[in-house]
């Protein structure tokens, strides 16, 4: 009976010290994936703020609502990643021979892995099903009004503005009581043949959504064409430049914004694939944190990082079925009953596979064997 106690007071503590380690490399992976694919999104928001294309107040704001977004990406593969690294150090450095010398057992890894994924799994089902949602519907809310904000800060009366990387030099005299209208319109153009002087007294910047592009719109004013003889003068009555193309920050159906129970109460393909997909995160979650510590297991001598590259791979294959199998669904070309429940189930069939491989007890083999 002591030696029971004892051994459940060892895997406490073990218990304890793989979930630390765990806690700590996840969190650490997390915070290095998601810096890396904000400071992407960051410098995109930054190059439209400098266009004029985007308000430098909301930049923030929206890189939050993208994180949320990132996050139910990232956490799956954050996870696979902390338990492939914190196994694989124990297996290299011989200290899990010396916890099996002492009892513990492979099988006996998952009852700190679940104490890990469940939680999560269940923070992330509410993010996809809920926090998600609202994280898009708000970015593209603030988004827009950061568009027609900047739309009248682009130009700033008495200051001379580069757009499209040179090619476009405006100056503007004044601006209407309510900020849309322009006043004594300066634009110098650069072209093949030369350069092109324009001016206006009254001008108006107009954003098309369709093509992701910016004119300016001049009346009343005169073009000064430049050619081999001098500059040739052409008086007109409206005249639209096209300042800026752009590609907006990110695009998305509208679907993806849909609550929840409305993708429930709907039999629209596209609409029942978005709950698939979002009923994907936490599972792939579980599946993942059962494959991580199979992967894991490795020899002391083995090199240090071809699981985990293993694991990468596994893990892009599975992401790139799960939208693979989405895209299927949206043209009915799968049926909603099979769903992507196919691709949760062939990652299960994998799974099982490997656990029956590594923890067979050894009897069982021999005796399989000998009948063979």
């Amino acid at each position: 009976m002591t030696t029971i106690r004892d051994r459940l007071g060892l895997f406490g503590i073990i218990d304890r010290y793989l979930l630390r380690e765990i806690l700590l490399a996840g969190l650490a992976i997390v915070v290095v994936l998601l810096a890396m694919v904000i400071s992407y999104r960051l410098a995109r928001y930054l190059n439209q703020a400098a266009s004029g294309l985007l308000a430098q107040d909301v930049i923030w704001l929206l890189l939050g609502l993208q994180a949320v977004r990132f996050l139910v990406i990232l956490i799956p593969l954050a996870a696979l990643l902390a338990i492939m690294l914190t196994l694989g150090r124990l297996y290299r450095d011989s200290e899990m021979a010396a916890l099996q010398a002492c009892g513990l057992q492979p099988r006996h890894l998952y009852r700190p892995l679940l104490l890990f994924t469940l939680p999560l799994a269940g923070l992330l089902a509410w993010m996809t099903l809920d926090l998600v949602p609202r994280a898009i519907t708000l970015h593209e809310q603030v988004s827009e009004r950061a568009r027609e904000q900047a739309e009248l800060t682009l130009l700033t009366p008495g200051q001379f503005r580069v757009v499209m990387q040179g090619q476009h030099v405006i100056y503007i005299g004044a601006l209407s009581e309510d900020n849309l209208q322009l006043r004594d319109v300066f634009v110098r153009s650069l072209t093949a043949d030369g350069q092109v002087i324009t001016t206006a007294r009254r001008g108006r910047q107009r954003i098309d959504t369709q093509e992701n592009s910016r004119y300016l719109i001049l009346e009343d004013g005169f073009r000064y064409e430049q050619n081999s003889e001098g500059y040739n003068t052409l008086h007109f009555e409206t005249l639209t430049l096209r300042l800026e193309t752009f590609q907006r920050d990110f695009e998305i159906r509208r679907h993806e914004a849909r609550p929840t129970r409305e993708l429930l109460a709907s039999d629209e393909p596209a609409l029942r694939a978005e709950l698939q997909q979002r009923l994907s995160a936490p599972l792939a979650l579980v599946l993942l944190t059962l494959l991580a510590p199979l992967l894991a297991h490795s020899n002391p001598r083995e090199g240090r990082y071809g699981r985990v590259v293993l694991a990468l791979l596994i893990y892009g294959v599975y992401v790139n079925m799960l939208t693979v199998g989405q895209n299927w669904l949206e043209r009915e070309r799968l049926p909603l009953a099979l769903g992507l429940w196919w691709i949760h189930a062939l990652m299960a069939g994998l799974v099982l596979t490997l656990m029956l491989q590594h923890h067979t007890p050894t009897w069982l083999l021999k005796l399989t064997r000998r009948r063979a």
